[in-house]
């Protein structure tokens, strides 16, 4: 890092922005710049502009320039040849951002989405990596709890480590906090509350309906779904 690449994360301003693009001119191949997680990036149109001047050539050079006469430049080209290259990695682009859709017209687009199965694939195989000081008993038997929720739309591989760190914090409250990080309704909260009780399903079922006042055959539908 610093010799053949540049990783940021974060935030970075367009004029830092222009900053680190112009380094190309002195770090070594591959010349990678990764701008991770940086949204901001694709929403400011002076930070889009340096982008597209770095991604796309004209009259056969990527040419980046910053006029301004602000003092900050004052050691700083006005413009440089950009002869790097450059990987962005973003959570979303909204539909309505026109901005990082004028990037992804100059680049080479991946979107990465993964299905639950491919999630669940992926987390087990790193599952002994994430917090190693649990014993791997508890870490699969957490495991097994919380498969579940791979079909939901909030959870991550951030949720499996958010998940054990409760468990590190409460043993016994660690499902109730966890539950909470996920988009889910209070009567779907109450319901995956109760599955890992020791009580008969009968048991389960009825302090589903008092507490949620849905029917006992809801608890019994929705557990067929699982």
């Amino acid at each position: 890092e610093g010799i053949h690449y540049i990783y940021i994360t974060g935030f970075i301003t367009p004029l830092e922005l222009f900053n680190t693009l112009s380094k190309s001119s002195v770090i070594e191949e591959p010349k990678l710049f990764v701008f991770d997680d940086l949204e901001g990036i694709i929403n400011n149109k002076l930070s889009v502009g340096l982008l597209k001047s770095a991604l796309w050539e004209a009259r056969g050079k990527r040419v980046v320039s910053y006029q301004s006469s602000t003092s900050k430049l004052d050691n700083l080209p006005k413009s440089f040849e950009f002869d790097g290259k450059v990987i962005i990695v973003v959570n979303s682009i909204k539909e309505e951002n026109t901005l990082g859709k004028s990037l992804i017209d100059r680049s080479i687009f991946y979107d990465m989405r993964l299905s639950s199965r491919e999630l669940t694939d992926y987390i087990e195989s790193i599952l002994q990596k994430i917090e190693p000081e649990l014993s791997t008993d508890d870490k699969l038997g957490i495991w097994s709890i919380i498969k579940r929720f791979s079909v939901c739309q909030s959870f991550s591989l951030r949720s499996v480590s958010r998940a054990f760190q409760f468990y590190k914090h409460s043993e016994e409250n660690w499902l109730d906090l966890f539950l909470n990080t996920l988009d889910l309704s209070r009567e779907q909260k109450i319901f995956h509350s109760l599955l890992d009780l020791p009580i008969s399903e009968r048991n389960k079922a009825i302090q589903f309906s008092q507490q949620t006042q849905l029917s006992t055959k809801t608890f019994g539908r929705w557990k067929s779904k699982l």
